[in-house]
């Protein structure tokens, strides 16, 4: 008898024996701000990159550069009931670039000093 398992579950459970000083990559369809929030504040120095979804709503909170940029994304009720050390809102950089004329954005916790 199978068991379905939500990926996110699943995706959780790697945080734990995930090593310090680290940068994880993400498929765009694990996007979850409570996932990721987890994930870069546990432990020491663990960054995540993620496509960016071409939905995700965002406010500009400072350029950084031409394709640079760190922005906040607010969470939702939801997310904060699934994760309760979830804030209202998360700033994160995402880093645009352009490659043959498409533009391709990530969203990371990479952040600058």
């Amino acid at each position: 008898m199978a068991v379905a398992v939500n990926e996110m579950v699943l995706a959780e459970q790697p945080i734990e024996n995930t090593p310090d000083n680290n940068l994880t990559m993400f498929d765009r369809d694990f996007y979850s701000l409570g996932l990721l929030h987890k994930w870069a504040n546990t432990g020491v120095e663990r960054h995540w990159l993620i496509p960016l979804k071409k939905n995700v709503q965002y406010g500009v909170v400072r350029k950084l550069g031409q394709q640079d940029k760190l922005v906040k994304l607010n969470s939702s009720a939801r997310a904060r009931k699934l994760w309760p050390d979830l804030a209202n809102a998360l700033v994160v950089r995402v880093v645009s670039r352009n490659i043959q004329g498409k533009q391709y954005d990530v969203l990371t916790y990479f952040l600058p000093i």
